[in-house]
């Protein structure tokens, strides 16, 4: 097909447009996941080929004292070794905490276990190679502590390339029993 230059004052964009081939690189949203009662973990499938997954917050609790976490899995099951480097800060009104994990993704931060807290905030893991993922996000919680936390690392997948699905739960096996979330997949 060869190629056509247009003038850009020559579009109308009030007009209706038709297309026709592949568009790519749009991305893939969950539904909005509610969590009206507890339960345990929440699972969300990963869609095949994703490289950059995003998760928006808000709200999220849990019903006793616990930090809020997420794993991945693959083909080969759910990550909960040693595949994961990451550490965690938090600045407030008057304290500061920082810590290191190794067997999950913190959303919340150090410090932010007590049962009346919720977390809104941001997440994101985006592929290097397939195999490693590094992450960032940013929590904040005005419940309890006022203050925002930031968390970064990296996830080793060994010999799998992609995520299948995700895993949010307490870190200690507490319930999650309020909020909101989203995930962006690209």
């Amino acid at each position: 097909m060869a190629l056509s230059k247009i003038q850009a004052e020559s579009i109308n964009l009030a007009d209706t447009f038709a297309f026709t081939g592949t568009v790519t690189g749009l991305a893939t949203l969950s539904s909005v996941q509610t969590v009206s009662s507890a339960v345990a973990s929440i699972d969300t499938t990963v869609p095949s080929g994703t490289t950059i997954i995003t998760m928006v917050f808000r709200d999220l609790s849990l019903a006793s004292s616990d930090e809020i976490v997420m794993q991945v899995a693959t083909s080969g099951g759910l990550l909960t070794g040693n595949d994961y480097i990451g550490h965690s800060t938090f600045v407030g009104t008057g304290s500061y905490n920082a810590s290191s994990f190794t067997t999950y993704i913190k959303l919340g931060v150090s410090g932010f276990s007590a049962t009346d807290n919720s977390f809104n905030g941001i997440m994101q893991l985006r592929s290097l190679n397939g195999q490693y993922w590094s992450y960032s996000g940013q929590a904040s919680s005005i419940t309890a502590y006022v203050g925002v936390g930031s968390n970064a690392g990296r996830v080793n997948l060994g010999s799998n390339t992609d995520i299948t699905s995700i895993r949010i739960k307490g870190a200690g096996g507490s319930n999650i029993d309020a909020g909101s979330f989203k995930f962006y997949f690209e």
